[in-house]
């Protein structure tokens, strides 16, 4: 094995990409029996199917908070694993530290001064940046490995995965902004809405191809 650090750190990266593919699917089904609460409830009550209902989702979208967890702690361990054998592992580790510092920040800046604080909207903006960045990082370093043991296939998918990842975040952090600068008018949420909608079906069509780039490069890592 050339690069042992680095079939270590992108096997971890790989079953963190899993366990938020997990996140994503638990926050989907809490999202459908959310809309199915709608349909038990009453005009000015709550029925017991209800509220049975309501908890189900607060354990579901607890459940999805730890893996979230779980997932990054992960991802961290396996950057800096990584980082080891190549250089673009170590940068991402770095700045997924410092997005994880803005993420805390965020939230702190949403108790004090509100959800539609201005700097809470650009601290958003610098962690979609951020993930993003990560991401390029890490399929850079997938591609110098590939470099290095000659696998071409894994060299040119990486930079269409990129670009295809990148989109929806673009996208999203776009959607993001329009209500901010645009105020909450009818036309500006609708666009705001539209733009976020295709983002998250790109971002699962990206998320599904990274998912599969990390396993072609850790069978790669494994290989040689």
């Amino acid at each position: 094995m050339s690069f042992p650090n680095g079939y270590k750190g992108v096997s971890k990266l790989f079953a963190a990409e899993i366990l938020m593919l997990i996140s994503s699917v638990i926050l989907v089904v809490s999202g459908g029996i959310g809309i199915g609460i709608a349909s038990l409830t009453a005009a000015t009550q709550l029925t017991v199917a209800a509220v049975a209902a309501i908890g189900i989702v607060g354990i579901l979208i607890l459940a999805a908070s730890i893996v979230v967890l779980i997932a990054m702690i992960i991802k961290l361990v396996g950057l800096a694993q990584a980082g080891r054998d190549e250089r673009n592992f170590k940068i991402a580790f770095n700045i997924s530290i410092f997005v994880l510092v803005l993420a805390v920040a965020s939230a702190v800046l949403k108790l004090i001064m509100g959800a539609t604080s201005g700097i809470d909207e650009v601290v958003q903006l610098i962690q979609r940046i951020g993930e993003i960045v990560v991401i390029f990082l890490v399929i850079g370093g997938i591609q110098s490995f590939a470099t290095s043991l000659g696998n071409e296939r894994i060299m040119r998918r990486g930079s269409a995965i990129a670009w295809i990842i990148a989109i929806p975040y673009a996208l999203g952090a776009i959607a993001d902004m329009i209500p901010g600068f645009f105020g909450e008018s009818s036309t500006a949420v609708s666009i705001s809405g539209i733009m976020t909608l295709v983002g998250g079906i790109l971002g699962i069509i990206g998320s599904i191809l990274y998912l599969v780039y990390l396993g072609q490069a850790k069978r790669m890592l494994k290989e040689n």
